[in-house]
Parts: C-alpha cells; structure tokens; sequence
C-alpha cells in the first residue's frame, strides 16, 4: 500500500500474511470385538460421535473424528480327543469335531483331516481349530493328546468301574479298581510321555499314590493283570 508522508514522500507499507487453517479429518476404522482409540477410550460398539479436539502447531483447531465399525468375533470351539492318550504307533484318527463348520485345523500331527501320531513325536500335542466369519473376525480353541512310547498293544477298558480322585489334587491321589486285581503296575506319565514314577501293588481293589513334580497334567497308566491297560488324565494343582 503506497501513501504520501508527512513530507510528501512515497511511503510503502508491505502484508507478508499466512493464513493457516483448521484441520477437520475422519478416521475410518473396522474392528473386531473392541478397539482402543487416541481419546484412551475403548469403544466396543460402532461409533461415529467421537471426536478429538486439538491445536496445530500453528494454533489453529485440529479436529479428529472417528467412524468406528465393531464386528462380533464368533467364537470357535473343538471338541476332546477320546481317548485322550494314543501309542505313537497307533493309526492315525479323526480329528475332533470343531465348530462352528468350515474352520481350519493346525498342529503337530494334522494331516488330511486326521491326527497322525507317528509325525508329532511323544509328548502333549496341541491340535488349534480357527474360524473366522464373513466379517474377517478370527477365534481359536484348542484341546489336547498324549502321544506314548507304547509296548505291546495298549487298550481302555471301559467296562473297568476304575476311579481316580481326587482330580485336580494337590498330590496324593487314590486309584479304586472296582475290584480286586492280582498285579496291578501303575505308571505316572508327564505331559512330555516321560515316566515320572512307577508303583506295583498285589491282591487288592485300591492304591493310594503320589504324585511328584510341577503343577500341571500328568497321565496314569494302570496296567491290571499284565494284560489290561487303562490311562487316567489327572491335574496337578
């Protein structure tokens, strides 16, 4: 702008302006179940009200705004393995029945629909059945099986009336048979098929015994007579 001064000379006064500007922006978002937002808040339900009021670093309104889809996870579940135990020389078997339908197996030993012991080596497998629904939401559930060294043919005999209790226990456990058996051999197997302790008895219909070790699952193995073998899960807690 050019005005005349007191003495009649130009005088030239010279704007160097910025404007700045308001920041106004939406964070389109899709969640399963819940979500953690910048506010700190979890929101788990769809949201599009929520909003974040801060300043640009050259002092003009920074807005954020949220559009918040939730989607519901459907849980997944699979079924136990029964029995729970298998020699790692038995055939393989069918796989636990998941749910809901057209999810996908994994693990140690999952082949074609079946469980194959003589892949997953000894030990307590994890079989994991996922599903994920139409919104893209995933769950899991797992449940599992103890691959054994075995010797000879190994069997359940459902009709033994065999109880093992307290089950969980803190460390002693009572076996009763039912019944008297002439030898009875019992093993404790860890979750790794490893033989943690073995008890024979004679002449009688129940056996007390302790079970040594970290908290966790072990496997008893009752062998009744020298030809009748049955396999117990207990806890440890």
């Amino acid at each position: 702008h050019i005005v005349q001064n007191a003495s009649g000379c130009d005088s030239v006064i010279t704007l160097d302006l910025t404007i700045n500007y308001t920041v106004d922006v939406t964070g389109t978002l899709v969640a399963c179940d819940s979500l953690t937002w910048i506010d700190g808040n979890t929101y788990t339900v769809s949201n599009t009200s929520a909003f974040v009021l801060d300043t640009t670093t050259a002092g003009c309104d920074s807005i954020i705004r949220l559009n918040l889809t939730i989607n519901q996870t459907t849980e997944a579940t699979i079924g136990a393995f029964s029995p729970d135990s298998i020699c790692d020389n038995a055939s393989p078997i069918a796989l636990p029945v998941g749910t809901p339908s057209g999810g996908t197996y994994s693990g140690s030993g999952v082949s074609g629909g079946m469980f194959d012991p003589s892949i997953t080596g000894l030990g307590l497998q994890t079989v994991v059945y996922t599903f994920t629904n139409a919104s893209g939401c995933t769950d899991s559930a797992s449940t599992d099986i103890l691959v054994m060294s075995c010797v000879g043919i190994e069997e359940n005999f459902e009709s033994e009336k065999i109880t093992i209790y307290p089950n969980p226990t803190d460390n002693i456990v009572t076996i009763d048979l039912g019944k008297n058996y002439e030898g009875i051999s019992v093993t404790i197997l860890n979750t790794l098929g490893q033989e943690v302790s073995i008890f024979n008895h004679t002449n009688t219909n129940k056996v007390d015994l302790e079970i040594k070790g970290q908290k966790g699952i072990y496997f008893v193995r009752i062998t009744l007579d020298n030809e009748k073998v049955i396999t117990h899960k207990v806890f440890k807690k």
